[in-house]
């Protein structure tokens, strides 16, 4: 989707235009669902509260200058976690004639591209 609407936005953009990329809002534990679903995995997840998490990540973020290991969960994404955004790709859709591809169908497409061509321990997703 996005390749083909940065292709889309060269041949029909108006320069200086913004165009959000994207398809219906889903709410993490929607994602979640889907993906867990689709690669036949459960979908259970530990629901901590936002403000231990955050705490966590300031934690996991401090250990990873000090060791250089990339943390599982850094505090540079809490915004992106925490924030239940909504954007429009309406304009997208008029201007550049962006159809974005369900959810779920991009989902399955991504998981056969890891199956296909991961290493070994990700074939069981």
């Amino acid at each position: 989707d996005v390749a083909r609407s940065a292709i889309s936005a060269l041949e029909h953009g108006r320069p200086g235009e913004i165009y959000n990329v994207c398809g219906d809002p889903l709410t993490h534990n929607n994602a979640n669902a889907i993906v867990s679903e689709e690669a036949g995995i459960t979908s259970f997840r530990l629901d901590v509260p936002g403000p231990l998490m955050i705490g966590l990540a300031r934690a996991w973020s401090a250990l990873a200058r000090v060791t250089g290991v990339e943390p599982y969960y850094p505090i540079n994404l809490r915004h992106y976690v925490f924030a239940d955004w909504h954007v429009s790709s309406q304009k997208a859709r008029e201007e550049l004639g962006f159809r974005p591809t369900p959810f779920r169908q991009g989902v399955r497409e991504t998981l056969r591209w890891y199956r296909a061509g991961s290493p070994a321990g990700w074939s069981r997703l």
